[in-house]
């Protein structure tokens, strides 16, 4: 007998023998499996009762996607956790992640997860390498900049010390010419190019590396400079015709002698015509009251010197402490420094080419009183023979320079102690431009090694300046450099 039922799932109408009570049928429509009850049924339509039937076994190829599947989820949530972790280093990666996401949406089989893990995996290496890149073009263009800016600020400053100089020229030439020539400025000129020529002759003889041929005092100075003006003097038409009749002896010695202008070119500075000094070098304050730093072959061993500041006034300085393997001395003097400049702990050394400077007083019986500048950079993060105490740099330095600062231009710190030069070659020519000086972590530990110099730096910190400002941290060691003069 066949009855008819609906498919309790989708209504689909089905028809099925009904020989049993209870009959199986499968919907061809949905495929819900079910039971057809026809013991209380009335022909033709009977109801049809869905009821729970065993699953069938899985078969080789379901299982097998089943645990592709799996695989799959679980290396999403790694993807998922892995790109999460990078994205905190930065905000660069946050659209690496969203992409991220597009795709594992998409992905459909463990291979295709593969092939997109590597894949955005070099993207964002590719991405990282793109950024490093932009950070050092960024670097280099602040470094050339900044190396841009120090060198017209070095230049400015060499145009106003040439300035300086034509100023002073200029006032010399007229004072010469009122004093000495009744106005005649032509043999004023005449006569202050000849001394500077002698000068320059001169300082050629303190720069020759020879000490034997060099005035080791004022009087033999003065002598040196006569006995080279004069025959100049007598073969120049222009001075002798204004001299009229004057003796060329007695116009060099004016000038030499001359008060207004002690410290013009070939002159003899005040200090020195005495014979009360028979040495002198550079200085510099390291506290606000007197805690002073020199080389110790410039105290040798006295055990007081004078110290001249930059407004003139001269002191007493007591010799507190020195170390002649590094070269380094402490000086105290009981008096106000002007200023004072910060000693760098050299934690970390300068690299080769970095911009440095110094101020001091080379050759002060020739060159006169005035704090010189000189500027270069770092050669070598070792001196001779490779001592890691010294750095070698190109800064011009001459006898007089030793015991001033080495400051870095960038920050105005001290960095070194301006020590000695290399005065010629293995083959016995003239070195040029090779200095060294002593690195700044031994003289930090040099100061910290005598508590009252370690406590009155602790107390007095040098005021902060701004970095890379040229004009302010080379002012700030104007006034804090000093001459030391070094009795007989």
């Amino acid at each position: 007998m066949t009855v008819q039922f609906s498919c309790p799932s989708c209504q689909s109408s089905l028809q099925a023998d009904a020989t049993q009570e209870m009959a199986e049928a499968e919907c061809p429509h949905c495929g819900t499996r079910f039971m057809v009850d026809t013991r209380t049924a009335l022909l033709p339509q009977v109801q049809a009762v869905a009821v729970a039937a065993p699953a069938p076994a899985p078969s080789a190829a379901q299982e097998r996607r089943r645990k592709a599947m799996a695989a799959l989820e679980a290396q999403k949530r790694t993807d998922r956790r892995r790109f999460f972790a990078l994205a905190v280093g930065g905000p660069v990666f946050l659209g690496a992640i969203y992409l991220a996401g597009i795709h594992l949406t998409k992905r459909a089989a463990p291979p295709e997860e593969e092939s997109w893990s590597s894949g955005k995996a070099a993207q964002v290496m590719a991405v990282a390498r793109v950024q490093e890149e932009e950070v050092r073009l960024v670097e280099e263009a602040e470094s050339r900049r900044s190396a841009a800016i120090q060198r017209e600020r070095a230049a400015r400053l060499e145009a106003e010390e040439r300035e300086a100089e034509a100023r002073q020229r200029a006032a010399l030439v007229s004072l010469i010419s009122q004093e000495v020539f009744n106005g005649d400025r032509v043999a004023a000129e005449a006569m202050v190019k000849e001394v500077e020529a002698v000068q320059q002759e001169i300082i050629e003889l303190f720069n020759d590396g020879i000490p034997d041929n060099e005035p080791s005092s004022a009087k033999e100075l003065e002598q040196m400079i006569l006995s080279r003006l004069l025959p100049r003097l007598l073969a120049n038409p222009a001075i002798m015709r204004a001299a009229q009749n004057r003796p060329p002896q007695d116009l060099a010695r004016h000038l030499l002698r001359r008060a207004p202008a002690s410290d013009g070119p070939g002159s003899i500075p005040e200090i020195f015509r005495s014979g009360k000094y028979d040495g002198s070098g550079t200085g510099f304050w390291i506290s606000g009251d007197g805690w002073l730093i020199t080389n110790q072959h410039v105290v040798g061993s006295n055990k007081q010197v004078d110290i001249r500041m930059v407004d003139g006034k001269i002191c007493p300085a007591k010799v507190v402490r020195t170390d002649e393997k590094n070269d380094l001395a402490l000086l105290k003097a009981d008096v106000a420094s002007p200023a004072w400049l910060p000693v760098s702990k050299g934690e970390k050394e300068l690299g080769l080419g970095q911009m440095v400077f110094t101020i001091g007083y080379p050759n002060a019986l020739l060159q006169g009183l005035e704090p010189k500048f000189t500027d270069g950079k770092i050669s070598s993060r070792s001196g001779l023979n490779d001592d890691k105490a010294f750095y070698q740099t190109s800064v011009p330095v001459q006898p007089g320079n030793s015991g001033g600062p080495l400051i870095d231009f960038g920050s105005g710190w001290v960095v070194g102690v301006v020590s000695l030069r290399l005065e010629r070659s293995q083959d016995g020519r003239s070195a040029q431009s090779v200095s060294y000086a002593v690195k700044g972590s031994l003289l930090n530990g040099f100061v910290l090694a005598t508590p009252e110099a370690a406590a009155a730096v602790a107390k007095s910190p040098a005021a902060a300046l701004k970095p890379g400002d040229a004009g302010a941290i080379t002012e700030r060691t104007r006034q804090a450099t000093a001459l030391v003069l070094v009795g007989r």
